[in-house]
């Protein structure tokens, strides 16, 4: 029986900026009740999720993360705005965007193309990048926000990899594994 693994590729997030996050969340909880709020140590930019793959395609998926790395330069990655899908006036999920997308989307657009020819297909929806920080069960209407919080600028950093996770569901929430790290060295 062929072994399949939940994956997903994402620029991780560092740890003091993981840390800042988890501050803003507990802001957040105070404002905004009846969320699940996301374990800062799981937070990532997930650029693409790749779903249940079997495990014999790890070796095709690493050759084009390095790839990707070896044309992509390192840059800098400022987190920055709360909004929510589909909308504020109907939240389910609530996310933290980033400045100057522009790199991340290269990325995105440089691994569908690797994956697409490894024959994972192109995904339906347009990429929106950023960091899934709560959800609901249910359709909400958001409450207004202090702008300073609504547009508060986490932090940047440097992104200088790309990683290959696998999640694993557990009753306690995903617990997510690295399984490849390629470095940005274009």
């Amino acid at each position: 029986m062929i072994r399949q693994l939940r994956l997903f590729i994402a620029v991780p997030i560092p740890a003091a900026v993981r840390n800042v996050i988890g501050h803003l969340q507990t802001e957040l909880r105070q404002l905004i009740p009846g969320f699940r709020w996301s374990n800062p140590d799981n937070l990532h930019l997930t650029l693409r999720f790749l779903g249940d793959q079997p495990e014999e395609c790890l070796e095709k998926l690493c050759k084009i993360m390095l790839s990707v790395g070896d044309s992509s330069s390192c840059f800098q990655l400022t987190i920055s705005g709360i909004d929510a899908f589909p909308s504020w006036h109907r939240g389910r999920v609530l996310w933290l965007g980033v400045e100057e997308p522009e790199p991340v989307r290269q990325l995105h657009r440089k691994l569908s193309e690797g994956l697409l020819q490894v024959g994972i297909p192109e995904e339906h929806r347009r990429f929106h990048p950023h960091l899934t920080i709560g959800r609901s069960q249910r359709f909400k209407s958001l409450p207004q926000l202090p702008l300073e919080l609504r547009h508060r600028s986490v932090e940047a950093y440097r992104v200088d990899r790309l990683v290959l996770y696998q999640s694993r569901l557990t009753p306690q929430g995903a617990v997510h594994t690295e399984l490849s790290v390629a470095r940005l060295n274009g």
